[in-house]
């Protein structure tokens, strides 16, 4: 299971009943995200593979047969646009 919000990304993986492995990541921290569709199953249904990559400390995350990936990914650059912008606002605000 992949979550996505407007603030950090989430990945939890279940392989069975009592195995079970989270991990978590600000979307701020997120330096490249891209999809693929391989084969022409994923491509007529639309789904994919969203890769994002974080800094190299990081887990790069990768959700796994998504619906409609290049629109979540044109979401997930959207929200990461509007970070940078309030962080240089921020400091242009401070420095003057």
């Amino acid at each position: 299971i992949t979550v996505i919000t407007s603030k950090r990304v989430l990945d939890i993986q279940l392989k069975d009943l009592i195995s079970k492995k989270v991990a978590a990541t600000k979307l701020s921290l997120i330096q490249d995200i891209d999809f693929k569709q391989i084969g022409a199953i994923p491509s007529l249904f639309h789904y994919g593979d969203i890769i994002m990559q974080t800094a190299a400390k990081e887990i790069n995350f990768i959700a796994e047969s998504i619906p409609n990936p290049e629109y979540v990914v044109q979401i997930v650059h959207e929200f990461i646009g509007k970070k940078e912008e309030e962080t240089e606002e921020k400091e242009e605000h401070a420095a003057s």
